[in-house]
């Protein structure tokens, strides 16, 4: 096993709580116990024994032309005329070992199981579907003070919930002593219909992680894996693992084609799970190193800015956790894995920089909201977002990327390294908006610079074009848009997704969604007329018919009819109604500001070039322009 190809595991499974069931086979015992492979192939031999017979050839070959139907569990302990009690005797000897008295004794858990119980208890996992019979992960469950609901056929169809609110054992093929087993490939074609329906449920909403399990008998299981019966392709939200031997037979073709699994060599399932354990902690220690929630950032702000000197503690705070934003993002490990579903290791990779980037963005906006005079400190914290040194993704054994080539699909996992700085920027920007604070927004939107080096000398430019919202996850459009509904429940595209992100960050500080989009709206504009300042002149109707820049892209405006950038060409373009309103005060509001440097007919300048643009007339600001600008403007 190569411990790298664990990162990927372990971050799926933290990332992702109780949202990976197990699928364990016989490989988790460690050969303590005998398969029920071997198991069936015993009992005909001893039925061959009492028959006066030597079996010289598979015993299966030979009980089917010896009775002339295929052996099963009910249809063995028939034909040796077992009574019950006889036939939990018969049992017993394979369900135990001959202890160091010599006295027949249950084995105990394995450490494989041991380390499983210990990630359920620790809220990891709560779904194990297994086809081994005995009840040692039940045992290794029970010590940790566990008490699992275990599953099988027989079961009560209302127990058999895919809701991770307790931990629950899926027993596909029986419980022993408690049920007939399914052991013989007869036996293991098919499952009741609501074990197959549960199943399915449960490879539907889980990711899986497969182990010991070589799927070599399994017929029915591999059937219902690979879609069963279904008319329509399984939707699934999770990857699959899979854990085999070198030598181990190899994954059934149509679980490939259904499941697309990533495969992990591994050497037992002892290894495995230890690994993948300690991988868990090292990243859980790693990201709890400063335990921090949206609304505890949210409420320490508050608490600072009501201090006489905020100065004095408010730097720390936003400092610390920046710190730890970067930190994660920063992290190598993250970035190297090999034989990855790429559409799910690329939502993964968001979703987790979105939630360890979402306390600081929901503390940025607290602070450009309740005040305007802490420029400084959120510039700073801009530009070291902004210039996060380049980590570049090692993977390797990408699949399920559609259209996209290797490199193409790699290059989007490096953009989104920008997607903290992204919600930071969109965050505080749209709650300075809200207030009024014209000096936060110079802040956000034009002094932090990205740092470019020729040679040991440092250079400076805007950072518009690589941190906007297309630049950064463009790439990975589609697969966001997806997202959307499953995560907000309404259809949409990535930018609908972004921006639904945003508002759950900080609808707090809105009295509803409709506020806040109007806001964003013109925090967009702005952030697109502080990128066309740096541009200079714009020829007539630049934008109306080529490819947009991404920095003057929207997340909003599709909502609205006729606006730049999204209707035909052929219609009359007008920006919002609400968007004309706020230009029509900014004269006055941002007088005396620092807003566009302190002078406002750079801003100006860029709104008109905006108009020139797109072809649009240009709502009135009544801020003037110098005589040499108007000439050009003319």
């Amino acid at each position: 096993m190569i411990p790298d190809d664990i990162i990927p595991v372990a971050f799926a499974v933290l990332s992702s709580p109780k949202r990976y069931a197990l699928l364990l086979g016989s490989g988790v015992s460690g050969g303590n116990l005998p398969t029920g492979r071997a198991i069936t192939r015993d009992l005909i031999r001893r039925i061959a024994a009492l028959s006066g017979e030597e079996i010289d050839r598979d015993p299966l070959d030979w009980y089917r032309d010896r009775y002339g139907r295929e052996p099963t569990f009910p249809g063995l302990f028939k034909t040796l005329e077992a009574r019950d009690g006889d036939e939990e005797a018969i049992l017993d000897d394979y369900f135990t070992v001959v202890g160091p008295e010599g006295r027949r004794v249950a084995p105990g858990p394995t450490p494989a199981h041991r380390t499983i119980a210990t990630m359920v208890k620790e809220g990891l996992i709560s779904l194990i579907v297994t086809t081994n019979f005995d009840d040692l992960m039940e045992r290794a469950l029970l010590d940790q003070g566990v008490q699992p609901v275990v599953i099988t056929g027989l079961s009560d169809p209302e127990m058999m919930s895919v809701f991770p609110d307790r931990c629950r054992i899926v027993k596909v093929n029986g419980d022993y002593p408690s049920t007939d087993l399914k052991m013989t490939p007869e036996d293991l074609k098919d499952y009741s219909p609501k074990i197959k329906d549960y199943l399915d449920r449960i490879f539907s909403e889980y990711g899986l992680i497969v182990c010991g399990w070589s799927a070599k008998d399994d017929t029915g299981l591999v059937k219902i894996l690979a879609g069963g019966e279904r008319t329509e392709r399984r939707v699934r939200r999770y990857s699959t693992i899979w854990c085999r031997r070198k030598d181990s037979t190899p994954i059934p073709k149509e679980v490939v084609g259904e499941l697309h699994p990533s495969e992990i060599e591994i050497a037992t399932a002892d290894e495995f799970f230890e690994e993948l354990s300690s991988r868990i902690e090292v990243l859980r220690r790693y990201e709890h190193k400063e335990p921090i929630s949206v609304s505890t950032g949210v409420q320490k702000v508050k608490r600072i800015l009501r201090e006489p000197k905020p100065e004095l503690m408010l730097p720390d705070l936003i400092r610390d956790e920046t710190d730890r934003v970067i930190e994660f993002i920063m992290d190598r490990q993250r970035y190297q894995a090999a034989g990855i579903d790429g559409k799910e290791y690329y939502l993964t990779t968001l979703r987790s920089l979105e939630n360890t980037a979402a306390p600081l963005a929901a503390m940025a906006a607290t602070v450009a909201y309740h005040d305007d005079t802490f420029t400084d400190l959120i510039t700073d914290m801009l530009v070291r977002l902004i210039n996060i040194p380049h980590v570049k993704p090692r993977v390797s054994g990408i699949q399920n990327i559609h259209q996209k080539t290797d490199r193409e699909y790699i290059e989007g996992l490096h953009r989104l390294r920008h997607y903290p700085a992204l919600l930071v920027l969109y965050a505080s920007g749209i709650a300075a908006v809200r207030t009024g604070h014209f000096d936060t927004l110079e802040a956000i939107v034009r002094r932090p610079k990205q740092y470019r080096y020729d040679g040991m000398l440092r250079e400076t430019a805007p950072y518009h074009e690589s941190v906007n919202l297309q630049g950064v996850a463009g790439s990975g459009a589609d697969w966001i848009a997806g997202q959307t509904p499953e995560r907000f429940e309404t259809e949409g595209t990535h930018t609908d997704y972004f921006s639904q992100v945003i508002y759950t960050v900080m609808q707090g500080l809105f009295p509803n969604r409709y506020a806040f989009d109007e806001s964003l709206d013109i925090f967009e504009y702005i952030f697109g007329l502080a990128y066309l300042a740096e541009l200079g002149e714009i020829e007539p109707e630049a934008f109306r018919f080529a490819a947009l820049p991404g920095p003057l892209r929207s997340c909003n405006w599709h909502r609205h009819p006729y606006l730049p950038g999204i209707s035909p060409p052929a219609r009359t373009l007008s920006l919002p109604p609400h968007l004309i309103a706020y230009l029509g005060d900014l004269k006055q509001r941002a007088a005396d500001s620092n807003f566009f440097g302190g002078d406002l007919s750079v801003f100006e300048k860029a709104h008109r070039n905006y108009a020139k643009g797109f072809g649009i007339d240009c709502p009135g600001t009544g801020i003037e322009l110098p005589e040499p600008d108007l000439q050009n403007d003319a």
